[in-house]
Order: C-alpha cells, then structure tokens, then sequence
C-alpha cells in the first residue's frame, strides 16, 4: 500500500517530514487541518486536509461540509479583509480506487489568492468541462467519481467529473502560468528555490496570523 504523505503530516508519524517548513500546521480542528501548499507558486496558498484518511470531501457528512464551507468563508473573509483578494478554492476529488499514480489520493482543497485572468478562466473552464451547480453541497452527487470542484472569486461553485482528456495538475498549472512559471510547472519538484522559499515563509507568518484567533476559539 503506498504510504500517504499527509496522513504522515496529520498523524506526525515521520518526525522529520513534519519538521519541515512547507509541512507546517497552521490551524487543525477536529475534522481538518491546514498547511502550506508544496511546492506553492503563490504566497498564501493553502491545503485544507481531512484528518480523515478518504478519497474526497465528498465523503464529509451534511454537516462537516457545512463546518468546512464555513471555515473556508472564514478564511476567505479575512484574506479579502487583510491581503485584498478573495480567493478562489480548488478541489480534486477522487475515484475510490484512485486516479493517477502520482496524485495524493487524501481529500484536500487547495485555497489560491488569485483572481484568474479571463484568458485563465476560459481554459480551466474548457480543460475541465466545469457546469454551474448550486452549492458545495452537490459534491454529495459526485462522491467515488473522478471530479473537480471550482468556487470563483464570487463564490459561485462549478463542477465536473470524469473528464477524460483533462490535463493532470490543470488548475495548478494554470495558475503557475499566471504568476510566471512554466506551463508544465511541477510542484513536486524537491529543490525548493529562494522564491518559493519567500513565499513559504511569507504563507507561514501572514496566514498565521490569520488564522490565529479561530484556532483559539477551536481549542476552548
């Protein structure tokens, strides 16, 4: 079975992986926590993980989607509030048996500060076949599916599945491409450069700040 990296990071079974920077928790309640994102291509870009080890949040209760939707407003507001963007919200969720062999296959959402320059938004929406739905809630529909989940800007969700000519990594890489990096940017490349290394330590000191006051509540 391949070992998970973020149940690794949840669990703090490997000690020196949870001592690295980049994995450094920076708010966790009882149903998720949140690091920096690996290998980020923007400052204060986040992962919300499911302390959970399942396939997407898909699988979360009524309730827990409430609570997750609700901490990412949280967030959101204060980014809009402290750093002058919304941020649009990303996730990928999986097949119960997995998708690609390369993919973390561990519910998580990746929270980007950036608004996608139309040109962006036009190929994310065509990579990924994206249709307007609701509210989160319909991920409900898509649990087991190979499916992507896209909240813009102005909080409207779209969503798909099984889109079978998707590029991997569409959504990272589009965004990569907005700020500077190449197209086919791999984040999983391990020699982290002074400039992503900025933006880590610049995610580690603002977002802390930020969400300093809701972890507090969370744990009284």
């Amino acid at each position: 079975m391949k070992k998970c990296v973020f149940c690794s990071i949840i669990n703090k079974v490997d000690k020196e992986l949870v001592s690295k920077p980049e994995n450094t928790i920076l708010y966790e309640d009882d149903i998720v926590l949140i690091i920096p994102a690996m290998g980020m291509s923007v400052a204060n870009y986040l992962i919300v993980l499911s302390k959970e080890h399942i396939n997407s949040f898909a699988e979360f209760s009524k309730s827990e989607i409430d609570r997750l939707e609700n901490l990412i407003d949280s967030i959101c507001s204060q980014y809009l509030k402290v750093l002058g963007i919304f941020p649009c919200i990303f996730e990928h969720g999986s097949l119960i048996n997995g998708r690609h062999p390369l993919s973390i296959v561990h519910a998580h959402i990746h929270i980007i500060p950036i608004e996608l320059e139309l040109k962006n938004t036009i190929k994310l929406f065509k990579d990924l076949k994206l249709k307007k739905k609701e509210n989160y809630y319909s991920i409900k529909t898509l649990q087991n599916k190979d499916y992507w989940v896209y909240r813009s800007n102005q909080r409207e969700y779209y969503m798909s599945h099984s889109v079978k000519d998707a590029p991997r990594s569409s959504f990272i890489n589009i965004v990569a491409s907005q700020v500077g990096y190449e197209m086919n940017y791999e984040w999983r490349d391990k020699k982290i450069t002074e400039r992503k290394m900025y933006k880590l330590l610049l995610t580690i000191l603002s977002v802390s700040r930020l969400l300093y006051y809701r972890y507090c509540t969370s744990i009284n």
